[in-house]
């Protein structure tokens, strides 16, 4: 396994219910976001290579936000906010039956990406009417595509 990964951490909760009270206890809990390639590789009896090759890509889309609720010694509601993270994923699975020293490309983890950049002049870009010609926004489309270039040999 290969990982070229950030964790990404957020808070969960279990909540553990007695007969006359119930436990709730945080835990910090990770989610792997960025590049894993999972290969497994087996030599067939004729001396060719069986790959089994999973690449993954995942991003963090956005952190959905929530508040949970907990009571103090008195019985009175107190909210906690906490986020958990939405991860994008993409993944590809597939088997290759290979020669040593070959080389097999797999391809098709394709990614869209936009991003909005804003410039404008401090003040002059904030008054009303005016204030459109002081400033620029772009939207920038980038797509990227994962493409694995992959050489086993037999040692």
């Amino acid at each position: 396994v290969l990982s070229v990964a950030t964790r990404q951490p957020y808070l969960s909760q279990t909540v553990v219910q007695g007969d006359t009270t119930s436990t709730t206890a945080d835990n910090i809990e990770f989610v792997d976001v960025g590049v894993i390639l999972t290969v497994k590789p087996n030599i067939t009896e004729d001396g060719k290579i069986l790959l089994k090759v999973k690449p993954e890509r995942s991003s963090l889309a956005a952190n959905s936000p929530f508040t949970v609720s907990q009571f103090d010694s008195d019985g009175n509601v107190v909210g906690t906010r906490a986020s958990v993270p939405i991860v994008t994923t993409q993944e590809v699975e597939t088997t290759v039956l290979i020669d040593t020293g070959k080389t097999v490309v797999i391809g098709g983890l394709i990614q869209d990406t936009e991003s909005k950049i804003s410039r404008k002049v401090p003040i002059l870009a904030d008054i009303p009417l005016i204030g459109r010609g002081f400033k620029h926004e772009t939207i920038d489309n980038t797509k990227s595509e994962l493409v694995l270039f992959l050489t086993p040999n037999i040692i």
